[in-house]
Order: structure tokens, then C-alpha cells, then sequence
């Protein structure tokens, strides 16, 4: 398991935006810790991998579901 700051967590996540990391976060949808006082947010490459492959499948549904149980 490898930690990240929120800036090596985006590029590892594909590029997704720190808006979008931190709302993720917020949201509960990500798990992150805090290092130090508190003050800097951890994530870990695994829970990137389980958000990541959640929000695949959050999508995947919607787009079959969007298309009459088809796939795009």
C-alpha cells in the first residue's frame, strides 16, 4: 500500500481534478487520513482502486439503464 498527497493522488487517479478528489472525500465515497496535525489529507492507492472501480460500475449501470439495458 502506497500513500499520496492529494496532487499525486489526481495523476495517479488518471488526471481527475483536486475539486473532484476532495468532493469525493467529503461525500464519504473516498477514504482518505490525516498526517501531521491534521492538516494534510493521505489517500492510499488502494482506496483509489476501489473508487475508481466503483464509479466504472456507478456508470456502466447508468449507461445501460440510460439505453434500455444495452450497452453503448
Amino acid at each position: 500500500m502506497r500513500w499520496m498527497k492529494i496532487d499525486e493522488a489526481c495523476r495517479y487517479a488518471g488526471g481527475v481534478s483536486r475539486k473532484t478528489l476532495y468532493s469525493a472525500i467529503r461525500e464519504g465515497r473516498l477514504e482518505a487520513g490525516r498526517i501531521g496535525a491534521g492538516r494534510n489529507l493521505v489517500v492510499s492507492d488502494i482506496a483509489i482502486d476501489r473508487w475508481l472501480k466503483r464509479s466504472r460500475g456507478a456508470s456502466s449501470a447508468a449507461d445501460e439503464q440510460a439505453h434500455g439495458g444495452r450497452s453503448a
